[in-house]
């Protein structure tokens, strides 16, 4: 029995390592929100967590704890790097192997800016600014009362930057005077002899501290965004026209934004090594050529792409994100920019045809070079987007429409459906369905004719998020229901699990099997059939956000918040998750853990043992099942792989840190 076991064991394990989620190549890039350097390494924080690079940015690495979190704002002194992220701050000394929490905040009171001078840490926190002597572990609040965008130190004085204006402070920030009256103040910095503030409308500088100020006159026509910075004797702000560069203390401004990806008015951070600068945006890094005057993308490796998969063909994906659309024909090795300005994308035949913001666009060469299709349609959001016997469908902000000429007229479907806004719509040769706060539309005749079939959610508040068909079977769902629907809408069986806290983004179904993509909790899947739920996270990062799930032949694809697009061997997939067929009696959650299990079985399971083994096969913790749900502590366990026995059923568990 025992070399049984062992045997399953291994069989276990090594499904766990050859069969997972791995993450491609790209489409790089990332919403760069602020950035510093450190004892020479770079580091950027982005809308899902912290990324360094050793080598002048020429590769990226994503770090430790911080990769969840959306990063406000960094800084370091000579012993620390702080992060400010929607968790909390916290703070590194060794280049993000190990990080620690400064200071927890409530919800609402997470500092948006972080600010230092020497050893003494400042934040803004709501509308207060706050400083800490202790390397942020407690704060203490200045005597400022205003929400602060930045803050420069000179000579003896204190200058916060405000929406309201500047303001001065000549006793280490317990008193304030306002020393200039301009609204939307973005940034200050000091500049040799001179205090620099920026403002929505321009750039002022004061050569007394603030005393008297003069505009800066930068001879462009332009306004002043933020990304105020001192490098190398130059003075950069940011502009709707891209970044300025004054190298005389502002009497003169030249317009340097070649080479930028993007818009170039999206610049959010800047920062320096000994040799060069480099600027965030919320398309990517780039450094600045100062020989050639241009900018050199820097983004390389770096993937913190919110990435929506919009179409798998062979060894071909497209997808959506912050560049627009982009495209790779290895199965994700290499990727390459098609459009700035692509949402959704639709293959037809040997044509792409896609929306993007106020226009539809087509390509008839696998989107080298595009047209224009202007149209009023936009205008109302194209919500979907699929082709079907000779027919473009869109849903939108109004209702339904179609087009049998490649998108140049449209036509508003409107037998049965009302002209509402259509929050989920999906279509096959069998099915039309469409979601509205009004219940669930559904056509068997290709559109022409509309039925409404259910209201199943309180749609005032929980409107329709998706609606995916497989044949005959509907599937709709909002935020933490699945309905499932064998007779056209007609009747509806409520197939959501009752794991906490999970909230449905995507379904795709795939045979008896439902795979659902979640905000957080990476992907589960169901069998239709028996209702048993199971994650199918092997490979992903912790609390990982799936934005949309599609298939291929060969694979199964993830697009991510900010943590770019996964794949999964489909056969490897469907292979590995049937061989827990034969265990549809009990089920772990979470899993990966981090030292609390669930064990959720059904009623033949109660009063039965339980005993969980190490891979060796040597007993770690035994106990019985009383309730359909029992709770089990695993923290005194090291981390690593697990198998549980109950009621002679096994199953692995992966515990993590």
């Amino acid at each position: 029995m025992k070399n049984a076991l062992l045997l399953l064991f291994f069989a276990i394990a090594s499904e766990v390592v050859n069969a997972q989620w791995t993450v491609t190549k790209g489409p790089y890039g990332g919403d760069i929100r602020c950035m510093t350097t450190f004892k020479n390494v770079i580091y950027a924080g982005t809308g899902s967590g912290v990324y360094i690079s050793s080598n002048n940015g020429l590769s990226w690495k994503d770090i430790s704890i911080l990769r969840n979190g959306t990063v406000l704002s960094m800084v370091h002194n000579d012993t620390f790097v702080f992060a400010s992220s929607s968790k909390g701050i916290f703070r590194t000394k060794d280049h993000g192997n190990n990080w620690e929490t400064a200071k927890s905040f409530k919800i609402g009171e997470i500092p948006e800016k972080l600010f230092i001078n020497e050893n003494i840490l400042y934040a803004s926190i709501r509308d207060t600014l706050c400083k800490s002597l202790n390397n942020g572990s407690s704060w203490q609040p200045t005597g400022l009362r205003k929400k602060t965008n930045s803050i420069a130190f000179k000579d003896s004085f204190i200058f916060a930057a405000t929406f309201e204006g500047l303001y001065r402070s000549a006793d280490d920030g317990n008193s304030w005077i306002k020393v200039l009256n301009q609204t939307s103040g973005m940034e200050v910095v000091k500049k040799d002899s001179f205090i620099i503030f920026s403002t929505y409308n321009g750039v002022y500088r004061s050569l007394n501290n603030g005393d008297q100020w003069s505009y800066v006159n930068y001879g462009i026509n332009t306004q002043v965004l933020r990304g105020l910075y001192v490098h190398n004797n130059a003075i950069w702000v940011a502009s709707y026209k891209g970044p300025i560069r004054s190298i005389d203390n502002g009497n003169s401004w030249t317009l340097l934004g070649n080479g930028l990806n993007g818009p170039i008015s999206n610049i959010e951070a800047y920062t320096h090594t000994d040799s060069f600068l480099l600027t965030g945006t919320t398309f990517g890094i780039h450094k600045f050529d100062s020989i050639n005057a241009t900018w050199i993308d820097r983004t390389n490796n770096l993937n913190s792409n919110n990435v929506s998969v919009l179409y798998t063909s062979d060894s071909t994906i497209y997808t959506s994100n912050l560049n627009g659309f982009s495209y790779s024909n290895d199965f994700g090795n290499k990727w390459k920019n098609i459009h700035p300005e692509g949402i959704l994308l639709l293959k037809w035949g040997d044509s792409l045809f896609a929306s993007a913001y106020n226009k539809f666009i087509f390509s008839t060469n696998g989107g080298q070079s595009w047209v224009d299709k202007p149209t009023n349609v936009i205008n109302s959001g194209i919500r979907e987007m699929y082709s079907l016997k000779g027919r473009i469908y869109i849903s939108t902000g109004d209702g339904v429409y179609f087009s049998d000429n490649f998108g140049n007229q449209w036509t508003l479907m409107t037998n049965g459906l009302p002209k509402v806004p259509i929050s989920a719509f999906n279509i096959n040769d069998k099915i039309f369905a469409a979601g509205t706060n009004e219940g669930i539309y559904i056509s068997i005749d290709y559109g022409q004719t509309w039925v409404k079939k259910s209201d199943l959610f309180n749609t005032s508040q929980e409107r329709i998020l998706d609606i995916t068909i497989n044949d005959t079977l509907l599937f709709v769902f909002n935020y933490n229901k699945i309905y499932m629907s064998k007779d056209y809408g007609n009747s509806w069986l409520n197939i959501s699990h009752n794991f906490d806290s999970v909230i449905y983004k995507d379904i795709i179904s795939i045979g008896k099997f439902l795979i659902v993509g979640t905000s957080g909790n990476g992907v589960y899947l169901t069998n239709i059939n028996n209702g048993i739920w199971r994650q199918i996270n092997e490979g992903f990062p912790e609390n990982l956000f799936i934005i949309n799930l599609q298939r291929s032949d060969e694979y199964l694809f993830a697009g991510t918040q900010g943590k770019g697009l996964w794949m999964r061997k489909l056969d490897e997939f469907i292979t590995y998750i049937s061989s827990f067929e034969a265990n549809d009696f009990f089920s772990i959650y979470p899993n990966p853990s981090q030292g609390q299990i669930s064990i959720r079985t059904n009623s033949t399971l109660l009063g039965a043992k339980f005993t969980i083994y190490n891979l060796l096969g040597e007993t770690m913790l035994t106990g019985n099942i009383s309730e359909e749900k029992t709770f089990v502590s695993i923290d005194s366990l090291k981390e690593g792989i697990y198998i549980i026995n109950v009621g002679g059923i096994c199953e692995k568990i992966v515990l993590t840190r």
